[in-house]
């Protein structure tokens, strides 16, 4: 299979070619070798998977052509999607039925989904990077390292002592997993399935932010204005720096993947960018007040998405100025923005909207999926039923070597009786092989963006 053959007509067929070679660097030619096919499919840089809970499905989108390179489906219609991405590879989770998929990068093959914690829907969350995964169950409090290959439970879940609020949470570059938290001040590390001695009161209790910055951990604590860098290898938090904030401000704060220096967007409408060096943090870059996002960063460039009107500041990282303000969505909405490879994606979740914004602030539309008819396309089928998570499981029968009984000759109904009901044979086959948690316990819960 080669990236051509996964093209589609319906999907918009636009190339930015100088985007492409300024934000990307350069073009891997894959899917042909001296005239013959390859069949292991080679990804190209600045690709994101990104996810359609209306559908339950993730596209791969690719930056330098800005075409959908695969389409797989991973959840039933209506569920609540999120995906992490570790190199080429994804994991969809599924916060509906509380399961994980991993989504093969080079085959595009979709595992069976797993149930590492039981019982998680709406808290289980998936952390992803240096060859570890993590999942946690944000409601109450439990985690568990799994195997990157499947997804499935490595260990029994764990009780974590601090409750995870939003945007306390960071994996590094080690694999380690950082928490800060909110009850004691402290931060707390995991590392695969254990949890390491606390860093103790590296802020006061109460409501602070975790960031990764260029593979070191950093905590804002907004009620006393200020950022405290901790050292991952010697675990101390030595370094402060004081931040221009306004007390029970809902800031959003995001670190460089490359640089020394955070960002921190605040609803007021001001960006703060900060260097770690720094004492104090006052460059600011003047934005519009409003519902804004954390900012992702891509050449020398920052986005920061605007909901109230469905536009993006880009901002000059050297000149410390917004460049540009494009609309990506008509309307006022949630969107996700994603940076990968030096390219930023932009998709709404319960739709089919997604797309490209280049780095002079020009947005090439991409289709996810064809929504007249959502299933045209599917580069792989779903597959399997949840498990828990570390049973023995039953043999499946494939569908395809189950007898087909011979047909029989219906009799009439006598008087007064109603006929029996026409039960298509492939859904007499579906009911007879899969368990009925699979086939009638399944509640489609439409995605809350809006």
């Amino acid at each position: 299979m080669t990236l051509l053959s996964l093209q589609k007509p319906w999907i918009r067929n636009g190339i930015a070619t100088g985007f492409a070679v300024a934000a990307v660097g350069g073009v891997a030619v894959a899917g042909v070798d001296s005239g013959n096919e390859v069949h292991d499919v080679k990804l190209l840089s600045g690709t994101a998977w990104l996810p359609s809970g209306r559908v339950g499905q993730l596209s791969l989108l690719d930056g330098t052509s800005t075409e959908v390179s695969a389409q797989v489906q991973v959840a039933q219609p209506g569920s609540v999607l999120d995906v992490v991405q570790a190199g080429p590879n994804a994991y969809s989770v599924d916060q509906t039925a509380g399961t994980i998929r991993r989504i093969d990068g080079a085959t595009f093959e979709v595992s069976a989904p797993e149930t590492p914690i039981q019982g998680a829907r709406a808290g289980l969350t998936a952390f992803a990077g240096s060859g570890k995964l993590y999942i946690v169950d944000t409601q109450r409090g439990l985690f568990t390292n799994a195997d990157p290959r499947t997804g499935r439970a490595l260990s029994t879940p764990q009780t974590l002592a601090t409750q995870i609020a939003p945007g306390t949470t960071g994996i590094d570059t080690g694999g380690r997993l950082w928490i800060s938290d909110n009850a004691t001040g402290d931060v707390r590390t995991l590392v695969d399935g254990a949890e390491k001695e606390p860093i103790k009161k590296v802020t006061r209790p109460g409501r602070s932010m975790l960031t990764i910055v260029n593979g070191k951990p950093v905590v804002v604590e907004v009620a006393a204005r200020k950022a405290t860098v901790v050292d991952p290898l010697l675990r101390t938090a030595d370094t402060t720096i004081d931040l221009d904030l306004r007390q029970g401000e809902e800031v959003q704060v995001s670190g460089s993947p490359y640089g020394d220096r955070f960002y921190v967007v605040a609803p007021r409408g001001v960006l703060t960018i900060c260097g770690l060096a720094e004492e104090s943090c006052s460059n600011a870059v003047p934005l519009a007040g409003g519902s804004l996002g954390a900012a992702v960063e891509a050449g020398n460039r920052l986005f920061v998405p605007d909901y109230t009107t469905g536009q993006v500041w880009i901002v000059d990282l050297d000149k410390k100025a917004v460049l540009a303000q494009p609309r990506v969505v008509k309307s006022a909405r949630q969107f996700q923005l994603v940076s990968r490879d030096g390219v930023v994606f932009f998709n709404v979740p319960d739709s089919d909207e997604a797309g490209v914004i280049t780095l002079d602030g020009t947005v090439l539309d991409v289709a996810k999926y064809d929504k007249n008819d959502p299933n045209k396309g599917l580069t792989a089928p779903i597959r399997g039923v949840p498990t828990q998570p570390n049973p023995q499981q039953p043999p499946v029968q494939d569908p395809s070597q189950v007898p087909v009984p011979p047909p029989t000759q219906q009799q009439p109904p006598t008087q007064g009786q109603q006929p029996p009901p026409q039960v298509p044979y492939r859904t007499y086959l579906h009911r007879r092989l899969l368990p009925a948690t699979a086939t009638g316990s399944a509640t489609s819960t439409a995605t809350t963006d809006d």
